[in-house]
């Protein structure tokens, strides 16, 4: 089955380690990266306005910076398949094999809004420490 799993590890006052897994039938990926708490709480709440209501639209965020000198990085890009509320969900993944950081993995997975905006709201509870849980998925 798709899904995306997201782990925090460790965090201080403003920084958080995160470890993403994400799979479907061709592929399982696993990668750590660090995010900024502000970053990571205007991607959920860009997502959540994004996905939610009448008209949703297409949803990009990047976990880290792609380009420079940094850990690993990653992106989603949420787009709308149907007027059903199906969605394909599109994974950008290091693979931190090289210190160049040339190994990318990029694949599709399928959901829908409920799923993506529930999984949003989860992570965003993660970041403000408002859950118990330290891991989240997108499918359970």
């Amino acid at each position: 089955m798709d899904n995306i799993s997201i782990e925090k590890i460790w965090q201080d006052d403003s920084l958080f380690e995160l470890r993403i897994k994400a799979s479907n039938d061709f592929v399982s990926v696993t990668q750590e990266c660090y995010i900024q708490y502000i970053d990571l709480r205007t991607i959920c709440l860009n997502a959540l306005e994004a996905v939610s209501g009448e008209k949703s639209e297409q949803f990009y965020a990047e976990f880290g910076s792609k380009s420079g000198n940094y850990t690993p990085a990653f992106s989603i890009t949420v787009i709308q398949e149907d007027k059903l509320g199906h969605v394909l969900i599109e994974m950008d993944m290091e693979i931190a094999d090289n210190t160049s950081r040339a190994h990318r993995c990029s694949f599709y997975l399928r959901s829908d809004l409920g799923s993506i905006e529930k999984f949003f709201k989860n992570l965003e509870a993660i970041a403000d420490n408002s859950i118990d849980n330290t891991a989240i998925q997108l499918h359970n």
